[in-house]
């Protein structure tokens, strides 16, 4: 069960990041 819960939260990172970055090449 807590693995679930650190697996997600590092999928939110994951996906955050993602956005930052494509947020910076616009």
């Amino acid at each position: 069960m807590r693995t679930t819960l650190v697996i997600s939260h590092y999928i939110s990172t994951y996906v955050e990041n993602s956005n930052y970055s494509s947020n910076l090449n616009r």
